[in-house]
C-alpha cells in the first residue's frame, strides 16, 4: 500500500510542478553536523561513537502558497563491535541514508479568517550494513487542518493526520503500523504578552501485535523439529489513544521568550496485546509507542548580540507496550545412550505470562547556540550544542545516561 501511496505523491508533485507558472523561486540548503556521544544506542551498553551527517535540501515554490521540497541526508557512525554468547565477534554499522519528499499547500491568504493547510510527505531510510537491513523503512504521511480566527485574540483549529510506516524486510520485523489521528485546539492571546494554547486529540493505531491468550507455551527443548517460532503467531492488532496538551508561553523583555508544555497521553485497548521484542531505543520500531505525562520548558533568546540561544529541560513518564523479550535460556541435553550431559545457553524468549509493561522516566537538558552570518547573499549559520539525557527504567538494559556534543554548519540561499 505504501508503495502505491508514495508513487501517487511523487506523481502529484510532478503534475503540480508542470502545471503552474514557470516564474518560481528556489531555496537550497546544505547542513553539515559532527557530533560525539557516549551512548549511541540509548541503552546500558554505553556505546561511544562520533556521528557525522550531511543533508542537502531543495525547496521549490511554483506559486506563493505551495512548497515542494526534497531532502537527501547521509549519516555515518563508527562500527559497533560486540561479542555474542559463542565468543564470536559481531561488527555492526548503522550508517544510513534518508530520502524525503514533501508538499505543503496553504490555499487561503494569511489575512483570511479561515485558513486551510495540507501536507503530504514520503521518507525512506536505508541502512548500509546487511545486519541492520531489517530496519529499512518507509513512512508516508498525509495531514490536513483548518484554522479559524474567531476573534483577534482567539484562534481555533481542527485537523486529521494519516501515517503509514512500512518496514521493508517483512521476514525480519513485523512492525508495520498505520495511524489515524483527529485533533482540535484553541489558542488564546492573553494580556501581558502571554499566550495559552490547548490541543487535544484521538487516534487509532493498527500494528503487528500478539494476543497473549493465543500465544503458545514454548517446548522445553528448543532443538526439537516442531519448536515454535513466535513470528508465526503475529496478528494485526489495534489500540486507541487520546492526548491533551496545554502550552503556556510568554516573552520576557524584547529579546527572550519562554514556554512550558504539559502533555498527557493514554492508551486504551492494549491489555491483551504485546509486541515481539524491543531493540535499542535508537532503532526500535516501537520507541514512540508509549503513554504517560511529560513537561517541557523551552527558552529562546537574542539577548547576546548576533547570537540565538535556545535551551530547554524536559521530563517524560513513559509506559511502553507489553513485550516478549529476548532472554538467555539454559538448556540441558542428556544423551539417552550414555552419561553425557550438555548444558547450553541460547537466545530465547520470555513466556507469555512473563510479559509486562516497561516503565521509563526520562530527564533531558540541552542548550544550542548559533550565530547567523550573511555572506554574498548566502545565510551561514554555525552552531554548537550540548544535550544530556538520564533514563531510568524497570528494565536494567534501559537504565542509561548520555551526553552529546554537536558542531553544525548550515548554508542556505534562494534564487
Amino acid at each position: 500500500m505504501i508503495e502505491k501511496l508514495s508513487k501517487l505523491t511523487i506523481t502529484l508533485i510532478i503534475f503540480i510542478t508542470c502545471s503552474v507558472s514557470v516564474y518560481a523561486n528556489f531555496a537550497v540548503s546544505l547542513d553539515l553536523n559532527n557530533s560525539q556521544t557516549d551512548n549511541l544506542m540509548n541503552d546500558s551498553s554505553a556505546t561511544d561513537s562520533p556521528i557525522r551527517s550531511g543533508a542537502l535540501g531543495l525547496k521549490y515554490y511554483p506559486i506563493s502558497n505551495l512548497e515542494l521540497s526534497g531532502t537527501l541526508k547521509h549519516t555515518m557512525y563508527d562500527e559497533i563491535i560486540s561479542v555474542d554468547e559463542r565468543n564470536d565477534t559481531i561488527i555492526t554499522d548503522i550508517t544510513n541514508s534518508l530520502y524525503g519528499f514533501s508538499a505543503t499547500w496553504i490555499p487561503a491568504k494569511p489575512e483570511n479568517k479561515t485558513n486551510l493547510y495540507f501536507n503530504t510527505s514520503f521518507d525512506r531510510v536505508l541502512y548500509k550494513d546487511d545486519s541492520v537491513k531489517a530496519y529499512d523503512n518507509a513512512i508516508f504521511a498525509l495531514s490536513a487542518s483548518i484554522g479559524y480566527k474567531y476573534k483577534p485574540t482567539i484562534h481555533l483549529r481542527a485537523g486529521a493526520k494519516f501515517t503509514n510506516n512500512n518496514y521493508l524486510d517483512e521476514e525480519s520485523i513485523d512492525a508495520d503500523n498505520i495511524q489515524y489521528e483527529l485533533f482540535t485546539g484553541v489558542n488564546f492571546s492573553l494580556p501581558g504578552s502571554n499566550s495559552l494554547d490547548i490541543e487535544g486529540g484521538f487516534g487509532v493505531t493498527s500494528l503487528q501485535a500478539i494476543d497473549v491468550v493465543k500465544y503458545p507455551t514454548y517446548p522445553i527443548n528448543p532443538y526439537i523439529p516442531d519448536a515454535i517460532d513466535p513470528n508465526e503467531f503475529l496478528e494485526k492488532g489495534s489500540f486507541q489513544s487520546f492526548h491533551i496538551s496545554p502550552r503556556f508561553s510568554r516573552s520576557i523583555g524584547k529579546k527572550t521568550g519562554v514556554s512550558l508544555t504539559f502533555t498527557y497521553r493514554h492508551f486504551t485497548g492494549v491489555d491483551n496485546s504485546v509486541i515481539l521484542d524491543y531493540s535499542t531505543s535508537f532503532l526500535s520500531p516501537w520507541s514512540s509507542f508509549y503513554d504517560g505525562t511529560s513537561a517541557v520548558f523551552r527558552l529562546k533568546s537574542y539577548i547576546v548580540p548576533h547570537m540565538i540561544i535556545s535551551a530547554g529541560a524536559g521530563y517524560w513518564d513513559k509506559t511502553k507496550l507489553k513485550t516478549i523479550e529476548n532472554i538467555m535460556k539454559e538448556v540441558v541435553n542428556i544423551d539417552p545412550f550414555g552419561d553425557t550431559i550438555n548444558v547450553y545457553e541460547i537466545q530465547w524468549f520470555t513466556e507469555p505470562e512473563d510479559t509486562k509493561y516497561r516503565k521509563e522516566w526520562l530527564s533531558r537538558v540541552y542548550i544550542d547556540v548559533n550565530r547567523p552570518i550573511t555572506f554574498h547573499g548566502i545565510l551561514i549559520v554555525p552552531s554548537i550544542s550540548i544535550d544530556y539525557k538520564k533514563n531510568r527504567s524497570t528494565s536494567d538494559a534501559y537504565d542509561y545516561s548520555s551526553t552529546t556534543f554537536s558542531f553544525g554548519l548550515s548554508l542556505s540561499d534562494t534564487f
